[in-house]
């Protein structure tokens, strides 16, 4: 819109919410579906469909960067069907280096909730993104994030305060994000805290209701 000449005064951004409460997830939920699902280790998780804009083929490039082998699962939740080759290509890459992932496909909508909950940090390494629901999502959870530096995706992460943004395709770069979160769970737990309190104080569905009411009430003035 700036492009066309609207002057930045004029305009509003208003993000995308999300019901915080929905994802008060019990112990026992958590239990259910780390057994379900095999989650032992520290988890890594990705949601969103899989395919190359999303950046899965490099996620799984910086686990093999880690080289944490059983010690840290990378859990990709998601339909595999829309890119069959794509998927292929990044199940034998992960499959030819030995990297410790897990492809779930689709998920029923409680299973995951309750892998929000479960896992230890949220990834979304995307090449171009709007505003991902599933950050929201894993920011209501309580989760520290990692994502790209593309889209919306920066107003929902607060570099260093509850999570890191990347570049995008910087595979090292995510790589190292990743391993200072699983070497530090004091930071973990802090960033978790924080996306938490995010999610409800800027991001729950009454306060964005908010901001959509004092827009129209300027408008009406």
């Amino acid at each position: 819109m700036l492009e066309r000449g609207i002057p930045e005064e004029k305009l509003e951004v208003i993000p995308n919410g999300v019901n915080a409460e929905e994802f008060n997830v019990s112990e026992k939920e958590i239990e259910s579906v780390r057994k379900k699902y095999g989650l032992e280790e520290i988890v890594v998780m990705f949601a969103g469909t899989v395919t190359p804009r999303k950046g899965v083929l490099q996620l799984i490039r910086a686990a093999e960067i880690l080289k944490y082998g059983k010690d840290a699962l990378f859990l990709i939740v998601g339909n595999l069907n829309l890119d069959r080759e794509y998927v292929q290509k990044v199940m034998e890459y992960a499959k030819s280096r030995g990297v410790n992932v897990k492809f779930t496909g689709f998920v029923p909508y409680d299973d995951l909730k309750a892998l929000y909950s479960a896992c230890d940090i949220f990834v979304l390494p995307s090449f171009e993104e709007g505003q991902g629901v599933v950050l929201l999502e894993a920011m209501a959870s309580g989760k520290p994030l990692i994502g790209s530096k593309v889209g919306g995706i920066p107003m929902q992460i607060r570099d260093g305060w509850n999570g890191f943004l990347c570049e995008p395709g910087n595979e090292k770069q995510l790589a190292e994000k990743i391993r200072y979160l699983i070497e530090h769970q004091e930071e973990r737990e802090r960033m978790g805290k924080n996306s938490r309190k995010l999610a409800e104080e800027e991001f729950d569905w009454r306060k964005i209701a908010e901001k959509y009411l004092e827009v129209y009430d300027e408008v009406a003035k």
